[in-house]
Parts: structure tokens; sequence; C-alpha cells
């Protein structure tokens, strides 16, 4: 249920949970927008860690104390602040009601999603750019003090990463290189929201990543169905684990469109590193099933039946068109399709429109941020 927030009434009482709509979001310049294109909101400090807070179900009134536990303002001028603020998010209805929320459930699943970008530990990225990044190692050692507090003086770097890193961005290709998933936070918690809808309304069926690279996304699928008590589902891992294969398509060759390991060594992950990242966190068990080789040979073969969410990270124009051809008629109706690339590669996108246009599906393309796009299967 979407609503609009007055400044009086039981939405901004302290019984009343809310959280936020996860729709579009980018940087712009140094800043967070939110919002559709045409009603966009830039958000400031504060304003972000606003957003943040509402990440998952919580009250205006624990809002307040965790600002002025932060800030220096008293806490009625943080409270009256922060319903003016949440009452222009609720009139473009950028927040939603909901019930009661699992406290221990949602702080594990927030954790986990900043461990699987690497949040927790940005200034090591920061570092490792600093010795190795776009412009090449330093031409002097920096000292020891430098290095470690280098978070605070490099604030404008450390902020790169962590929008980086919030959305999925890709600055100078460094984000990606370290992290279990390119996604960002928002592209987690996009996979979390759907698959929540999917577990409250009953829609069967299994989860597929194609395309893992290191397997972030796959990881947190089966984290998911764990946390929902939904184990009896399997998370099937599809992809070469060799890199992302030379193609021969038209629309791929048009651009030149080349991600193989030898120009983005970064984008290849073994088998042996999946399955690794996989006990790490603590989820390479029976419910996850791995389909190692190039799509074309191992998706029409690959035993799984039905789907209830299908997640494409395929890049190319031919591997997104192979995944769409072999799996989608397995999608169960209810069931999500969300394809990566759709926004930052031209060659996926015609791929999905041409095979969407071919099938005569006509379901919306909800766009996610600036590459991520999902549709829901007709039923």
């Amino acid at each position: 249920m979407q609503f609009s927030l007055p400044l009086s009434g039981h939405l901004l009482e302290t019984s009343c949970f809310i959280r936020r709509v996860e729709g579009f979001a980018h940087i712009s310049d140094d800043d967070l927008v939110i919002g559709p294109a045409n009603r966009p909101v830039l958000l400031s400090e504060t304003g972000e860690r606003i957003w943040e807070a509402l990440e998952y179900a919580t009250t205006m009134d624990q809002i307040s104390a965790a600002l002025t536990a932060r800030y220096d303002i008293d806490a009625e001028t943080c409270r009256r602040e922060v319903a003016r603020f949440l009452s222009m998010l609720g009139g473009r209805g950028l927040i939603v009601e909901v019930d009661a929320p699992d406290p221990m459930r949602d702080r594990y699943l927030a954790l986990l999603k900043r461990g699987l970008v690497n949040l927790l530990y940005v200034e090591n990225e920061q570092r490792l750019w600093l010795l190795s990044g776009p412009d090449g190692p330093p031409d002097e050692v920096p000292s020891q003090e430098f290095v470690r507090d280098i978070r605070y003086l490099e604030p404008a770097t450390y902020r790169l990463l962590v929008d980086a890193k919030r959305i999925g961005e890709i600055i100078n290709k460094q984000p990606g290189r370290y992290a279990h998933t390119m996604v960002g936070l928002h592209g987690l918690t996009h996979i979390e929201r759907l698959t929540q809808r999917l577990f409250a309304e009953g829609v069967a069926g299994d989860f597929v990543d194609a395309g893992t690279c290191r397997g972030g996304c796959a990881i947190f699928m089966r984290a998911l169905q764990h946390a929902f008590r939904e184990v009896e589902r399997q998370v099937w891992v599809a992809d070469s684990f060799t890199g992302v294969p030379r193609s021969t398509s038209e629309p791929d060759l048009r651009i030149n469109l080349d991600l193989s390991e030898a120009r983005y060594p970064w984008l290849t992950a073994s088998l042996e590193v999946v399955r690794d990242n996989f006990a790490t966190y603590g989820y390479l068990d029976g419910g996850v099933q791995f389909l190692p080789g190039l799509f074309a040979d191992t998706l029409a073969d690959a035993p799984v039946e039905r789907i209830a969410l299908l997640r494409i990270d395929a890049d190319l124009y031919s591997s997104t068109t192979e995944c769409l051809e072999a799996l989608y008629d397995r999608v169960v109706p209810g069931g999500f399709v969300i394809v990566d690339d759709y926004g930052g590669l031209p060659p996926c996108r015609e791929a999905v429109d041409t095979f969407r246009e071919r099938r005569g599906i006509t379901a919306p393309i909800e766009r996610i941020n600036w590459t991520v796009v999902h549709w829901r299967k007709d039923g």
C-alpha cells in the first residue's frame, strides 16, 4: 500500500512501521538521486541517512533517535525535520507502510548485503586503488600513517567507492574487482524485495542466477531461502566459470563488445572460486546446484523444472538470447525475470526487446537503476 504522509496522523506514530520503495536510483555528480525521472529527489547527507534507515521496517521515532545520536541536534528539531522529509517521500510514493519487522533477520540480511558488496572494508579497496589504481602505482611510497588513515585523508575517493557500492555503478571498473558482487546494495535489495513477494504469495519454483561471476547474487538468493524458511527450493548457478566468451553475434560485434578475460580479468571467476565463496558464507549446501559451461551447451538440458526467479547477467546479445530461449518457458506464472545489463549494454537490451516482441510479451518492464530491469511473467 502506498500512501502520502501527513505531518500529523497515525503514519507518523511510534507504532507505525514504514520502509522505502526500491525504485530508480543513481548517482549524479556526488549526490544520490532517487525517485522517477520526472520527479527526482536529490538527497542531502541527512537525507541519505534517512534513506538508509528506511532499508528495513522502521518508525519515525527510531529514525529520529539514530540521527540525534549521530548529529548535534536536539530531539524535537530532529523529529520535526524527519517528519517533514518523510512527508515529502510519502507524497511521492517512495515509502510504504509495512508489518512489524523481524529485527534479527533484517539485521542479518543487512549485514550480509554489506559483506557481499564489500562495504564493510571500503578503506581496503581505497588502499588497493592507491597502490594499483587507474593511474598506476604512486611515484612515492605512501607513509604508513597515510595508508592507515586514507578514508579521512582522501574522503572524496572514499565517498566515490561507497556510492558505487550502494547502487552498483562502476567507477573506473574499480568496485567490481574485489567484491563478491557488482550489483551493489540497491541490486541485492531489489532481489530481496522480489523474493519476499514470491514467498508471501506462495509462487512455487527455484531461483536461477545465469551469469554469476563470483557468486554474490546467488549466495544472497540462497541466504534469502534460509532466512525465510524456504530451503526446499534450489538455487541454480549457471556460468562458464572461464570468463565472458567472445561473441559472434552481429549486435555484439557492431559495438566491438569484448568482455573476455584478456581484457577484463576481474570478470572471470572459476568454479572453485565461486564454490569457496559459497562455503565462506555457509551456503554451500544441497540446495545449490552448479551448471558449468557455455549457456548454449548447458541450459537447454538443465534439470531445473520450475523457476520463480530468473536473474540474467549475461552481458552479450548472444548469451542473453540463449538464457531466455532456454529458460523463459520454465518461469512460472507470477515469477520474475531480472536482467542486469539491460540499461548498461545495448546488445543485451536488444536481445531482450527482440525476444519479448517475438514472444508477444507485454508485461511492463520496470527500471530499477542505471542498468537493472525486471518484469513479472503473466499468469
